[in-house]
């Protein structure tokens, strides 16, 4: 009777003489992948193409939307802040109205301009167009 491990050294022999491939030139190799025609890598190639195109929409796509909601946040910031700063100018007025001294307060410093070539709504992006100079 034959042993198991005597069984599948014979059947791994089998397998692999079974996978070996004699090549023209007589050496012994494991058989290699089918090589692959022109037609074939042309048609991957588009494939890729067309993945990688429909990638980058999307990413750009992404990144509008993303641009876009930023935008309208810092539309919302500084409608508050602009808010803000007229309650500060308000109250400022009547503590001056009542002769209360608000020492080192300077109203004009209040105001927190836009650094430049920050455009956020389509008013502004019209307005630096018409002000490009070519």
């Amino acid at each position: 009777m034959s042993s198991p491990l005597s069984d599948n050294s014979n059947f791994s022999r089998k397998l692999s003489a079974e996978l070996i491939d004699v090549n023209s030139n007589g050496s012994h190799l494991l058989p290699r992948k089918r090589a692959r025609a022109e037609a074939e890598k042309e048609q991957s190639r588009v494939e890729r193409i067309i993945r990688n195109r429909k990638a980058a929409h999307a990413s750009r796509e992404k990144k509008r939307k993303h641009v876009e909601q930023l935008e309208s946040y810092v539309t919302v910031l500084e409608a508050h802040l602009n808010l803000s700063l007229e309650a500060n100018r308000t109250l400022l007025s009547k503590l001056a109205a009542n002769n209360i001294p608000c020492d080192g307060v300077d109203i004009k410093k209040l105001q927190v301009p836009r650094p430049d070539g920050l455009l956020l709504s389509d008013e502004d992006k019209t307005s630096a167009s018409n002000n490009v100079e070519v």
